[in-house]
């Protein structure tokens, strides 16, 4: 296990995680605020000193040059993706994917040609000459970048018919990204560090819990009732924040409940009902309490 911490609004909140934490609870704005500081820390330039606008893995600074910071969310901008823009990800995954197969021969071959073009065609036909000023043109050499803006980009059916990026369904959009989350995984040398920000049904958090991840560190923000694998892997984010790991947090809920509860062990059978979506008399004191 490892620990990260950070600060919001002058609270620290820390806790454990393998390679997944699930924050779970009805507390939308505090959840939004941790998704928020971690993404602002991964896209800014921090100051040098130590400070509490930074995220902390194992004690230390979470130096962002160990990671590849990437986000899930609803808001998927498709058209934006198909055109390969910057930053995207399936230009992500392109550019990783190119850089893993050997086509060594194939690109030298189109070097030769584009060369070719540019002593014998373009020089002679295209280039603009007036009183001692000129316009040149050529193409550029090829590379991996090169190559990808000459791709095109469709969305195919079983048919291999295109089809509308209006056409696709939710499940559709939130598992194609899964899928080339997967395979960045698989293609990149270092890390994922993963926020999972939308609507998850029982079909898609399991989707994601099956991502082979490797050192990858995955939050997701889910308050859908669902059955559990793992109770560690649990963030509990509503007036306060619990971290299912950590057992003083467990004696600590323990203590607040007015009803005996005999052990950790019961408790957790308790809160695992909680997010199963029992609404039993031990469920509702829970909940009156966290």
């Amino acid at each position: 296990m490892r620990e990260i911490k950070l600060y919001i609004d002058n609270e620290e909140i820390s806790f454990a995680i393998n390679n997944y934490k699930i924050l779970f609870g009805e507390n939308y704005i505090k959840k939004y605020k941790i998704f928020n500081k971690i993404e602002k820390y991964f896209k800014t330039k921090n100051d040098d000193e130590v400070n509490t606008d930074d995220v902390f893995l194992e004690g230390d600074v979470l130096n962002k040059n160990d990671f590849l910071f990437l986000k899930i969310d609803s808001d998927f901008d498709f058209e934006n993706e198909l055109k390969l823009n910057s930053k995207t990800l399936i230009k992500k995954y392109l550019e990783l994917k190119l850089q893993n197969i050997d086509y060594e021969e194939e690109l030298n071959t189109l070097k030769i040609i584009l060369e070719s073009l540019n002593n014998n065609f373009v020089k002679d036909n295209l280039n603009i000459n007036y009183n001692n000023k000129f316009l040149n043109f050529s193409f550029d050499e090829i590379d991996n970048r090169e190559l990808i803006k000459l791709l095109d980009v469709e969305i195919c059916n079983e048919n291999s018919d295109n089809i509308s990026i209006y056409d696709l369904e939710y499940h559709d959009i939130i598992i194609l990204q899964l899928k080339l989350i997967q395979s960045i995984i698989n293609l990149n040398d270092k890390p994922i560090f993963l926020l999972i920000d939308c609507y998850l049904d029982e079909y898609l958090l399991n989707e994601i819990l099956s991502l082979d991840t490797n050192d990858s560190i995955i939050l997701i923000n889910t308050n859908k009732k669902h059955k559990i694998k793992h109770l560690d892997d649990y963030l509990l984010v509503n007036n306060y924040v619990y971290d299912m790991f950590d057992d003083v947090t467990l004696y600590h809920l323990i203590d607040k409940m007015n009803m005996f509860i005999s052990d950790d062990n019961a408790l957790k059978e308790i809160i695992v009902n909680y997010i199963n979506g029992s609404n039993d008399s031990k469920v509702i004191e829970l909940v009156d309490i966290i």
